[in-house]
Parts: structure tokens; C-alpha cells; sequence
């Protein structure tokens, strides 16, 4: 069809042809005969988009990769992605409207009629954020949503932030625990994610002396492969103090 044209029906296909799902092509297996075919074209409708100025935030709007505005026009069917941006210190609620029953931030819906779209926005809980070192032998930084929190002070985080800690070990030192509000962390890596805020919150990391233990090696009687290290430490063949690690064993020919 010619542009701002689509295929609204076809007459004369037998009652087994088949038609893909944007009209455009009809496939008949075996032709019984003579056919007379027609494409029946209609002009694509076109529907308005209207968005409402929310407070405390903005609604932005894309279609095919490009922004559009309120009161813009878009052909039937088109895919439109809108996203709520809060103000600081203010978060997504709902979307009410045509935009009922969304529950993320950011989505997408084909647009087959006009649509009005608004978003409200709440306050923000926050909650607070303290983290520091315990002794010495090494260094620790915090972000909260990539947003830097200075260390060994009381920082107001809005609810919900993905909250990353980053220990840097000095020279021969590695992590020996990470604590929680008190209870000590399942992790010896450099990093402790807390992936959504949800209460007042105190992390403490700990150093200790690098201790490896080495792994096996390859003999003419088997070879080690496969190998999964927690955290990863050191070289392929080392495993740190504390670390989980699994590997396969493979005989050699001829060797059990």
C-alpha cells in the first residue's frame, strides 16, 4: 500500500488462504481455479495523544525512536513508550486515564484511539544511610541510584534506590566480612549491592591479610576444568581464604 495506506480486507481468496498479520500478503496453497482477487485499502486513522502537565514531575513520551509532545498525532497501532520523571524527592505513584492498570514507571502500549495520559506523583520516603570501615586495609565508596554518599555520615536516601558499596582492599589485604545492621553478609567480594532501599540502613566492611590457597593442577593423569570461583580472587589456579569453588576432573585416557 502506499504510504498512509493499509490492506483493510481481501475479496475472492478461498476460505483456506492464508493472510499474514498485517494484511499485506495472502498465500493460496493450491489454486482451485480462476480467482478474482482484491486488496480493499483504507486510510490508516490517525489518533491524538494528549498529555497531561503532572505536579512534581514530568511525562515524556516516544514513538519509533523519537520524542512527541502532547497533542501529537499518531497512525493506528503505534507503539508509544511514556515515562513519569519525579522531581527530587518525589516518586512514581500511578497512572490513572486511559494509562490504568500500568504499574512501572516507564511503558509502552499500541495506540488505537485517542489517549489522554497523566501520572501523579508521592513524596519519597527516605531512610538513612551509614557505612564505614572497621580498622584499617582498605578504602569503601557508596552510590545510591550511581549518585555518590559520603562515607561515615548520616545520608537521607529516597526508598527503593539501588544502593552499591565498593571496598577497595589496599595491597595485600582482601574483604573478611561485610556487615547489615549488625548481621554479617553471605559476600567476600569487593561489592555489597542492596538492590532496593527499604529501611534505615548501616553497612560495615572488615580487611584481613590475602591468604590463597592454590588449586589443583594438570597431571599426565587428569586435568581440571571448568572452574567457578566466589569471589574471584587471584589468578585462575587460587582460591582466597573463605572463597566457594567448584571444578571438573577429567581422567586421563586409559585412567579411571
Amino acid at each position: 500500500p502506499q504510504e498512509g495506506y493499509r490492506v483493510k480486507a481481501w475479496t475472492g481468496l478461498p476460505a483456506d488462504a492464508e493472510i499474514s498479520d498485517d494484511k499485506n500478503t495472502a498465500t493460496v496453497a493450491a489454486l482451485p481455479g480462476s480467482l478474482t482477487v482484491q486488496a480493499v485499502l483504507e486510510a490508516i486513522p490517525m489518533h491524538t495523544v494528549t498529555i497531561e502537565a503532572p505536579q512534581h514531575g514530568t511525562i515524556t513520551a516516544e514513538a519509533n525512536g523519537q520524542p512527541i509532545a502532547s497533542g501529537a498525532q499518531v497512525p493506528d497501532g503505534t507503539q508509544v513508550t511514556f515515562t513519569a520523571n519525579p522531581d527530587p524527592n518525589w516518586i512514581f505513584s500511578t497512572w490513572p486515564g486511559d494509562a490504568s492498570g500500568q504499574s512501572d514507571r516507564s511503558f509502552t502500549m499500541a495506540v488505537t484511539g485517542d489517549i489522554t495520559v497523566g501520572v501523579t506523583f508521592e513524596d519519597a520516603i527516605h531512610y538513612v544511610v551509614h557505612y564505614s570501615v572497621v580498622g584499617t586495609g582498605g578504602t569503601l565508596s557508596g552510590t545510591a541510584d550511581d549518585q555518590t554518599i559520603a562515607i561515615d555520615t548520616d545520608v537521607q536516601v529516597v526508598g527503593g534506590s539501588k544502593v552499591v558499596f565498593t571496598a577497595e582492599p589496599a595491597s595485600g589485604m582482601m574483604v573478611k566480612a561485610w556487615t547489615v545492621n549488625g548481621q554479617v553478609q553471605d559476600e567476600l567480594s569487593n561489592t555489597l549491592v542492596i538492590d532496593n532501599l527499604s529501611e534505615t540502613t548501616a553497612v560495615t566492611v572488615e580487611f584481613e591479610t590475602l591468604v590463597f590457597y592454590d588449586l589443583p593442577v594438570d597431571t599426565a593423569d587428569y586435568t581440571i576444568t571448568n572452574i567457578t570461583k566466589t569471589p574471584e580472587y587471584g589468578t585462575e589456579r587460587q582460591i582466597r581464604k573463605g572463597g566457594d569453588v567448584t571444578f571438573t576432573v577429567k581422567p586421563a585416557q586409559g585412567k579411571a
